[in-house]
């Protein structure tokens, strides 16, 4: 993956919603539309961001995507929308900054628990990854990620259609977790940087020092830059109206210790507006990048994590064989280490498709069909593990390393 376009430290830009609504984008209206009629908002935005010291910007694609634009009865504008949108970042950055394809979840819970297929979410976004090629794009983010399945299935997309840096950010409470699924800011990583993505990190919900809090937690684990994004201080509403308190001198004051701890990208989420940003371009021009020591990283061999939890193994952990079945879940209560599984019949990957998200233990799956093999990782909302006892070629699970992340023991 080139990453030569990206030198470190980045700057990525600000708010970009609050900004357009100070140049009167109405409250409800599909953001992407409102900018296609009045593009030289978005160009005035950026331009400003790129002026303050951002060296890279995001397309405003955030929710371009068919399923959020068949809301405003706009899906057959996809490709159209997001060329042209694509194009007009290019044109405010001047030259000046590269351009980041942004693209969000929309909110999608995948099936048993949800409604959706975790095949339709992927068509998705493959369809809005395929026109931001054709615009040229410089790389993508996955941004204020709230699920495991979402953010695999767009990361999955992105691969499959482009060849150009791809980095992930979640969204989280003061505790690490996602709001919507209570999947763990260190699972994400984990089962992230397994699957070939070029930085992580996180975007919204916190301020700047809450944030620093999380990724301090993360930062002995990760393999890949880290990504800081936060809003103007922890949100608070104000007769019916969304506040933040974080000046933009005390939002670049964490910036030292957020490149401490493994940040090389940089940039603020709500609240924020150019003024941050030429703040933290202030303070990241005072950094020797050179100088700083690298964070102490915890010698872990295996590194797994399920849809909510990350599990921190040890050589040699203990593996325990079971079923699968519907009660398959139950089978790991009270036990510490990993649990086997097989999957190699299409009637248990259906079962599998079912429960899998019952499973509280990190998993090794075995199978001897490589087609439904790779059904059962592609559903698996984790990083799952395999011991070498599946009659699976070794090219095969070559390729399921590099696709989906799955860990070798032993290796």
């Amino acid at each position: 993956m080139d990453t030569s376009l990206f030198k470190y430290p980045v700057i990525l830009d600000g708010g970009t919603g609050s900004e357009l609504i100070k140049l009167g984008m109405p409250a409800g209206v599909c953001t992407e539309h409102w900018v296609m009629d009045n593009p030289q908002a978005i160009i005035r935005v950026q331009s400003a961001y790129v002026s303050a010291g951002s060296t890279a910007i995001l397309t405003p694609t955030f929710h371009c995507n068919s399923h959020c634009l068949d809301e405003y009865g706009l899906g057959g504008k996809t490709r159209q929308y997001n060329v042209a949108l694509a194009k007009l970042s290019r044109e405010a950055s001047g030259g000046k900054a590269a351009v980041i394809a942004d693209l969000s979840p929309a909110a999608l819970l995948i099936k048993p628990i949800g409604t959706y297929d975790f095949e339709y979410i992927y068509d998705v976004y493959a369809h809005q990854v395929q026109a931001l090629e054709e615009a040229g794009v410089d790389g993508y983010l996955i941004e204020t990620v709230m699920t495991m399945a979402e953010m695999r299935a767009i990361a999955l997309a992105v691969r499959d259609n482009s060849d150009k840096p791809l980095f992930v950010t979640f969204t989280v409470n003061i505790n690490g977790r996602t709001q919507m699924s209570g999947t763990d800011i260190l699972a994400g990583l984990i089962t992230l940087q397994s699957m070939g993505v070029d930085a992580f990190g996180m975007n919204c919900s916190m301020g700047a020092g809450e944030t620093l809090t999380q990724l301090r937690r993360i930062a002995p684990y990760a393999e890949i830059p880290l990504i800081a994004k936060p809003n103007a201080g922890m949100p608070v509403v104000k007769d019916g109206k969304t506040e933040y308190n974080c000046s933009p001198s005390e939002f670049a004051s964490y910036t030292a210790a957020l490149a401490q701890c493994g940040v090389r990208f940089f940039g603020g989420c709500c609240g924020t507006d150019p003024e941050y940003i030429r703040a933290l371009k202030t303070e990241l021009d005072k950094l020797d990048f050179s100088g700083i020591e690298p964070v102490e990283k915890q010698a872990v061999p295996v590194m797994l994590a399920g849809e909510k939890d990350a599990y921190l193994l040890q050589s040699d952990p203990e593996i325990k064989t079971i079923k699968c079945s519907e009660d398959m879940g139950d089978e790991c209560d009270g036990f510490d280490g990993i649990v086997k599984l097989d999957v190699s019949t299409p009637e248990e990957l259906d079962v599998f498709a079912d429960n899998a998200y019952t499973l509280t233990r990190p998993l090794c799956l075995t199978g001897s069909r490589p087609e439904i093999y790779e059904k059962a990782l592609r559903l698996y909302q984790g990083r799952a593990c395999y011991d070498g006892s599946g009659r699976l070629e070794s090219t095969f699970i070559r390729k399921m390393q590099d696709r989906y992340g799955l860990l070798v023991l032993g290796e």
